[in-house]
């Protein structure tokens, strides 16, 4: 994501997903990218998400994560293993 000088969100797409209960190692787990489509509502959403946060401080460009429920395209972040309904 790239934000501006004053902390705004300014770019922001999907790198890629990665499914956080494959075994292996935390590190070989976030290389192998999941073949999971990302709906355009999901992206919007994550995105209204992070303009709540302050971002003055970070770089101008980095990678965050959030979590995707596939049943759930409208949830930003929705909590991992959370019930659902």
């Amino acid at each position: 994501m790239d934000v501006d000088e004053a902390g705004r969100v300014t770019r922001l797409a999907v790198d890629h997903v990665m499914d956080p209960s494959a075994p292996g190692p935390v590190e070989e787990v976030a290389r192998r990218a999941v073949d999971v489509p990302v709906p355009q509502v999901y992206v919007d959403a994550v995105r209204a998400f992070l303009a709540n946060h302050d971002y003055r401080d970070a770089p101008r460009h980095f990678y965050t994560y959030t979590f995707f429920d596939p049943s759930r395209p409208t949830d930003p972040n929705p909590a991992p293993g959370a019930a659902r309904k």
